[in-house]
């Protein structure tokens, strides 16, 4: 995502949730934590994908704004 088209935490979910190579979201840090975000707190999601995903999804681990930052991980079969 460009400066310009920044990519806002509720925009990311809509768009894993319709991608079918998509397993999981983990909300990790301040937001995950009832009372613990502030207005300076950002989204850190982390992405479950299956292990043959070829989403452009995968591209973005490791993407960070002042809002959302994004790591991708390949499910490596079930645990």
């Amino acid at each position: 995502m460009s400066a310009q088209h920044p990519m806002t935490y509720a925009a990311f979910v809509a768009r894993a949730t319709d991608d079918p190579d998509v397993v999981g979201l983990v909300l990790k840090g301040s937001h995950a934590h009832d009372g613990m975000a502030t207005r300076h707190s950002d989204h850190d999601l982390y992405v479950v994908l299956t292990d043959s995903a070829a989403t452009k999804l995968a591209g973005l681990d490791g993407f960070r704004s002042a809002g959302l930052d994004l790591r991708a991980h390949a499910r490596r079969g079930d645990r």
